[in-house]
């Protein structure tokens, strides 16, 4: 299961997750709300050919915008 993947199950089931670490994902920012209050470290490199770097890059700066700083390499 790829980023996104993860993410929307921690959106949809914010109580099953301790923690997540989604992974070169697609993400919808909306989706923030509901996921600031379950720790998060993003992964995503700058060589990926498939997901673009800044899919990352504007989860990470609207979780600052919710008050939130995340884990991101």
């Amino acid at each position: 299961m790829g980023g996104n993947g993860i993410a929307y199950l921690a959106f949809a089931n914010p109580d099953l997750f301790a923690a997540i670490s989604p992974m070169s994902g697609y993400y919808s920012t909306w989706w923030v709300r509901r996921l600031k209050k379950i720790p998060t470290w993003f992964f995503h490199g700058d060589a990926d050919s498939t997901v673009p770097v800044f899919e990352a890059d504007r989860m990470v700066e609207e979780f600052k915008r919710e008050g939130v700083t995340p884990k991101y390499t």
